[in-house]
C-alpha cells in the first residue's frame, strides 16, 4: 500500500511538472517589420554558391529588397550579421489544425529557422484554409505550395 500511495505522489509530481513546461511554450511575439521598412547595416550578404559581401547596408520596403549599398544616411535599427536568401522546405507535412495552436507554432517555428516557403505534400482542406490565410496577411508564416 505505501509503494502504491508513493508512486501516485510521483505521477502526480510528474503531471505538474509536464504541465508547467508546456504551459510556457507559445510561439514567439511576432516582430512587425515597421511599415517604412527597415535598414540593415554592416551585414554581410551572402549569395549561396557564389560570394560573401562584407559591410554592406540593405533597406528593405515592405516585403521587398529596396536598395543595397555600402553606406546609408537613414536610421539603422539592425546592425551586424548575415542576410541571405530564405530557405524552401520541398517536402513538409505541416501542422495538424486540430492541435489547438500548432499550425501556428510550425509556422513560426519555421520563420525563426529561416524557412519562407515549403511545399506541403500532405494534409486536408485544413491546409487550404491555413495558406489562405498566410497569404492574407491575417497569420505569419512562410509561403505555401
Amino acid at each position: 500500500m505505501r509503494i502504491l500511495a508513493i508512486v501516485v505522489v510521483l505521477a502526480l509530481v510528474l503531471v505538474a511538472a509536464v504541465g508547467a513546461v508546456l504551459g510556457r511554450l507559445r510561439p514567439p511575439e511576432l516582430l512587425a517589420v515597421p511599415e517604412r521598412g527597415v535598414v540593415f547595416a554592416d551585414v554581410t550578404v551572402v549569395n549561396p554558391g557564389r560570394e560573401r559581401i562584407p559591410g554592406r547596408t540593405v533597406r528593405v520596403e515592405g516585403d521587398r529588397i529596396a536598395a543595397m549599398g555600402s553606406g546609408s544616411a537613414e536610421p539603422v535599427q539592425l546592425r551586424g550579421g548575415f542576410l541571405l536568401p530564405g530557405l524552401v522546405d520541398m517536402h513538409v507535412h505541416d501542422a495538424d489544425a486540430s492541435i489547438a495552436g500548432q499550425p501556428e507554432l510550425f509556422s513560426m517555428l519555421y520563420l525563426a529557422h529561416g524557412v519562407t516557403s515549403v511545399r506541403n505534400t500532405g494534409g486536408g482542406s485544413s491546409q487550404l484554409d491555413w495558406r489562405e490565410r498566410v497569404t492574407e496577411g491575417e497569420v505569419a508564416g512562410p509561403r505555401v505550395f
